[in-house]
C-alpha cells in the first residue's frame, strides 16, 4: 500500500505523512493536475500504468470495495496562499523535476473516489499539501462512519462490548492513540474472561488459581478453547499494554490499524464458530423430526 493511500484509508482527520522528492511519483498518481505530462511519464516510466484506485469499505455496498478515482481532474486551490513558494528543499529551476515536485506543494486537493461495483457509492478527501507533508484535512463518509459500519457485524459476538469497539475506532479517528488502546485491550481481556467462566469446570481451575495468572497464562491455560489466531499471538497484548503505558499517541495510532485487524481475525474465527454451531443445531433438529417421521 501506497503512503498516500494508507493515509487516505486508515488514519483520520488530521494525521499526515512526510513527502520529499523521492515521493513525487506518487504526488503524480493521486494529484495530478493534468501538467508537464511528458515529464512526470518520462521520470515514471515504469509505473505509468498505475491506476489510482485504493482498497476500502462501501458504506453503501456494506463490504470493502475497490474505488476508482474520479475521471475529472483533482480540484485544487492556493487561495490564502498567497506569496513566495519556498519549501525546505532546495528547488533547482533548471532540473525540471524538482521544479515539477514543487508545483505540488502548497496546495489544497478535494479527490472523488467511485465504488467500482456502483458508481453512485463515493468517497471524498480534502487534502492539504504542505512544504514537506500531505495532510488529511476532511473526508466524507467519515472515517469513524466507515470503520463502524465495518465492524456492525461483530455486535453479534461483542455484545455491549461492540459500544467500546466502537469509540476505539472514533477515539482513533481524532488521533487520540492511547484511549483507543485502553478500549482493544478491554475487549481482549473480557473475550479470554468470558471464556474461563464458559468451560471453568472443563478446565479444572478454580477463579482464584485463573485470577493470580499472568494474561498471557491465562490465554495459554485456554488454548484448547481460544481462537488459535489469539493463542499463537497472545503477545498482543503485551503490544497494547505497552502502548497504553509507554508509547505516545501518535505510536499508538501508527499501530491501531494492524491491532484492530488482529482483533477482527480473532472476532471473525467467533463468528464462524458460532454460525458453524447455528447451523449444526438446524442439522440435528431436522434428522431428529424426519427419522421420528419415518420410524413413529
Amino acid at each position: 500500500m501506497s503512503k498516500i493511500e494508507n493515509l487516505l484509508v486508515n488514519k483520520g482527520l488530521y494525521n499526515s505523512i512526510s513527502i520529499t522528492l523521492d515521493d513525487l511519483p506518487e504526488l503524480i498518481v493521486y494529484l495530478s493536475e493534468g501538467k508537464n505530462t511528458q515529464i512526470s511519464f518520462e521520470y515514471l516510466s515504469e509505473n505509468e500504468n498505475m491506476q489510482n484506485t485504493i482498497d476500502c469499505f462501501c458504506i453503501d455496498c456494506g463490504v470493502n470495495r475497490v474505488f476508482e478515482i474520479s475521471n475529472d481532474k483533482p480540484d485544487y486551490s492556493i487561495r490564502g496562499m498567497q506569496g513566495t513558494n519556498v519549501n525546505v528543499f532546495d528547488i533547482d529551476k533548471s532540473d525540471p523535476i524538482s521544479e515539477l515536485f514543487n508545483s505540488y506543494l502548497r496546495k489544497r486537493y478535494t479527490l472523488s473516489y467511485y465504488c467500482t461495483r456502483n458508481r453512485e457509492h463515493f468517497i471524498f478527501y480534502d487534502l492539504f499539501v504542505t512544504d514537506n507533508k500531505v495532510i488529511k484535512i476532511g473526508q466524507y463518509p467519515s472515517f469513524a462512519d466507515l470503520l463502524n459500519k465495518e465492524i456492525a457485524k461483530y455486535k453479534a459476538v461483542l455484545g455491549k462490548q461492540h459500544i467500546e469497539f466502537s469509540k476505539a475506532i472514533g477515539l482513533s479517528a481524532h488521533g487520540v492513540g492511547i484511549g483507543a488502546f485502553v478500549y482493544l485491550r478491554r475487549i481482549i481481556e473480557k473475550l479470554v474472561l468470558n471464556k474461563y467462566e464458559q468451560v471453568s469446570e472443563e478446565l479444572g481451575m478454580s477463579a482464584k488459581d485463573f485470577e493470580i495468572l499472568r494474561f498471557n497464562e491465562k490465554i495459554n491455560a485456554l488454548k484448547n478453547y481460544l481462537p488459535t489466531v489469539l493463542v499463537n499471538n497472545r503477545n498482543i497484548y503485551k503490544i497494547i499494554s505497552k502502548g497504553i503505558h509507554e508509547l505516545s499517541e501518535d505510536e499508538c495510532i501508527d499501530m491501531f490499524p494492524f491491532v484492530k485487524a488482529g482483533i477482527e481475525v480473532i472476532l471473525d474465527d467467533l463468528i464462524a464458530k458460532k454460525e458453524q454451531a447455528e447451523k449444526e443445531k438446524v442439522f440435528e433438529t431436522f434428522v431428529s423430526q424426519k427419522i421420528g417421521e419415518i420410524n413413529p
